[in-house]
């Protein structure tokens, strides 16, 4: 038996990261479980149908209950006893997640591999007390993963992981992000949302927080506004959040509402990137985003924060921009000048598109990412992998 351990229950790019583990371990011929606050989307429907049994944490680790997961070990250690695992994958959102599940899994000698989907400087000042205990955890585990060069350097210069300690396996993306986009899919959602057949639609897929930036995206249209080139342009931003009513009011107040769209979440997201014609990212923290592996997939050209692991990402494709909360001026300016550049010289957009999809091919494959991991998990079991 193999148990993913997660924070992250639905929506977040660790969610999509454990979907993908648990398929791929599970058609690997591996008995697979998940440890999770309860979630009914379809990803869950597709694990079960898969085989993978599903455990219910009694809190939200994301939510309000989230010291539960810090100081609770008695019901992962109750869940350990049941399904005896041979290994746990800690799918991590950030450095001190299921720390209390960490320290029972130590306590009942089960061998534990940790992935950790996001790692901030600030957050090392937040989690000081816990510092000590995180670097006990680290020289446990069979293996640390991160996600980008960048999360490792922070692990191991803030979070107590050991230098020569801890890998990189970048996430990846399935196979229908690398389908060309659909033309009548693309003219379908266009209609449904009202964009002029004309306009050039930029797109952003992410939580409608103030960490997402999108008033540095606003500041960006002002200035697009002010040059007499916003009204060339179309926005939809994908997501739910806490700052979905104060956005819905800002884009009323500025009479934006025939150039701006906010449909919500949505689980068929390949489709959504066809409509689009770039990508805009104006983040404040940052993991490694799945979305912008995502659209460069798709051949969208991505105006991206230059923070953690989006420099990886890009590379020399797209455009990154300053760190919208240390420099919001020059970030709002540069992403203006972009789009504006991107919105009246297509050739010079669709270059910029193909050089991002190029990247993407080559590093941020679901594909490698699971062999790379499944490569992990073979070493750290204690049991022969499967076949």
């Amino acid at each position: 038996m193999i148990l993913v351990y997660t924070d992250d229950p639905e929506r977040g790019g660790v969610a999509q990261y454990n979907h993908a583990l648990l398929l791929a371990l599970a058609g690997s011929g591996y008995r697979v479980a998940c440890a999770q606050a309860p979630s009914s989307s379809p990803l869950i429907g597709a694990q079960m149908a898969a085989g993978v049994d599903h455990h219910w944490l009694p809190y939200d680790a994301q939510g309000s209950t989230f010291r539960r997961s810090l100081e609770d070990m008695a019901t992962p250690r109750m869940l350990f006893e049941l399904t005896r695992p041979a290994l746990v994958i800690f799918s991590d959102c950030c450095p001190v997640s299921n720390l209390a599940a960490r320290h029972a899994a130590m306590a009942l000698r089960i061998p534990f591999v940790v992935v950790i989907g996001f790692v901030a400087e600030y957050l090392a000042k937040s989690a000081g007390s816990y510092l000590g205990p995180l670097s006990r955890h680290y020289a446990a585990a069979r293996e640390v993963i991160a996600v980008s060069d960048e999360n490792l350097r922070l692990l191991r210069s803030h979070f107590g992981l050991a230098a020569d300690r801890g890998r990189v396996v970048h996430y990846g993306r399935p196979p229908e992000f690398f389908a060309p986009r659909d033309p009548a899919r693309r003219a379908q959602l266009r209609s449904e949302l009202g964009v002029p057949a004309d306009a050039v639609v930029s797109l952003t897929a992410a939580r409608l927080t103030p960490l997402k930036g999108y008033r540095h995206q606003i500041a960006a249209m002002e200035r697009l506004e002010a040059g007499g080139a916003l009204a060339k342009s179309f926005f939809v931003w994908l997501g739910e959040g806490e700052e979905r009513a104060s956005l819905e009011r800002e884009i009323r107040r500025k009479g934006w509402g025939r150039l701006v769209a906010l449909p919500g979440h949505r689980w068929n997201m390949a489709e959504w990137y066809d409509l689009a014609d770039l990508y805009v990212l104006p983040s404040e923290s940052e993991g490694m985003p799945l979305s912008i592996m995502e659209a460069m997939a798709k051949s969208l050209p991505v105006i991206a924060s230059a923070i953690s692991g989006i420099p990886e990402e890009l590379g020399p494709c797209g455009r990154l921009i300053p760190d919208p909360k240390a420099h919001p001026e020059e970030a709002s300016r540069e992403m203006a000048r972009t789009i504006r550049l991107w919105t009246e010289d297509p050739d010079l957009r669709r270059a910029a598109g193909d050089a991002c999809h190029d990247r993407a091919g080559l590093f941020f494959r679901e594909s490698t990412m699971i062999q790379r991991t499944l490569e992990i998990v073979a070493r750290s079991a204690p049991v022969p992998a499967p076949g």
